[in-house]
């Protein structure tokens, strides 16, 4: 098999995000005056792209942008930021995607979606060339839930046909993940919301789901995944059928770091998470298949990098913007280690 010219491919999405700093969310039927707004570039694998690329992997992302200005901004800061942006579909008489984002004053938000280019596919049973030319150059395939599951799913099965490792990153639309896009995974990176989503269970019926839950609903079901859980203030886990990886987030949040990092807006966090956690994996695990004698130990290595980069992305404001250098997280390691 040739060798992989990319590490990264991610098939998604991007957007311009139009941010309203509030003092808190609107209730039905509030009128609310917001304290600010700005614009900065986004989308799940907009970020995505474009944090694996600043961590140092060789990306290239595939993914679809209207003929407007704010395509060609997302092409200008994608291309500056290192992604490979060769396969990108630029659409005539669609609109960019877009997200409208509420962030009150503990950095949390609330976002609207419009789709646009992200979700205008005329067939939603082909898989665009240029996707498949991007997916065929690269190691690891990087998808999310911005865009029809349908493409992603071809993605995917595209992927498998062609020996590459796929990680689904379960942010995005509130949308059941079909089967064949689960049997056709590597990875699979939620919160505990979303995981409950995939294991089909009633979030308010419901508590945290356990390892043994994980275990006997999800992967009895699909052995060979892995569960990479997004678990925020927590920290993060890897867990498979046989073991189970906790990394606390404990020894981000001691006071002497906070005063030096002060937490400012989480978007994007998940995604600087999931891309990093890839970065790391393409370094330390690059053979697929092998048995790794000290594969945990590896997993805690990615798991605490990725920790660290999803700390230093929310230090800054917007989304695009604030995925870290690796730099930045290779200092903020170096504290915590």
């Amino acid at each position: 098999m040739a060798q992989n010219t990319y590490s990264i491919c991610v098939v998604g999405s991007g957007s311009f995000d139009l941010f309203l700093l509030v003092n808190h969310f609107p209730v039905e039927g509030e009128t609310l005056q917001a304290n600010d707004s700005f614009i900065k570039n986004g989308g799940k694998g907009a970020n995505q792209a474009v944090a694996a690329a600043k961590l140092g992997a060789k990306t290239i992302f595939a993914g679809q942008f209207g003929q407007d200005k704010y395509g060609d901004g997302l092409v200008e800061e994608m291309s500056q930021s290192g992604v490979d942006m060769s396969k990108v579909r630029r659409l005539a008489n669609v609109q960019t995607g877009q997200a409208i984002i509420t962030l009150n004053k503990k950095g949390e938000n609330s976002i609207i979606i419009v789709g646009g280019a992200n979700t205008h596919y005329d067939h939603l049973n082909v898989l665009p060339q240029e996707f498949k030319d991007a997916i065929q150059s690269s190691r690891i395939i990087l998808l999310q839930k911005e865009i029809p599951l349908e493409i992603s799913k071809l993605a995917a099965i595209y992927a498998k046909q062609h020996n590459k490792l796929v990680m689904l990153d379960c942010g995005g639309r509130d949308e059941d993940i079909p089967e064949e896009l689960l049997q056709n995974i590597d990875f699979i990176s939620p919160n505990q919301s979303e995981l409950k989503r995939v294991m089909n269970i009633n979030s308010s019926d419901h508590g945290e789901i356990t390892i043994d839950e994980i275990r006997q609903q999800l992967l009895s079901k699909y052995p060979n995944l892995t569960v990479v859980l997004k678990e925020g203030s927590k920290g993060s886990a890897v867990i498979t059928k046989t073991d189970y990886l906790h990394v606390d987030s404990a020894s981000l949040i001691k006071p002497d770091i906070l005063n030096t990092y002060k937490i400012v807006d989480t978007t994007g966090a998940g995604d600087c998470f999931t891309a990093a956690f890839c970065v790391e994996f393409d370094k330390l695990f690059p053979q697929n298949g092998v048995q790794y004698e000290d594969a945990l130990e590896k997993y805690k290595k990615c798991l605490l990098f990725a920790n660290c980069s999803a700390f230093v992305c929310i230090t800054v404001m917007g989304a695009m913007p604030s995925m870290p250098k690796l730099e930045s997280v290779q200092q903020l390691l170096s504290k915590v280690q």
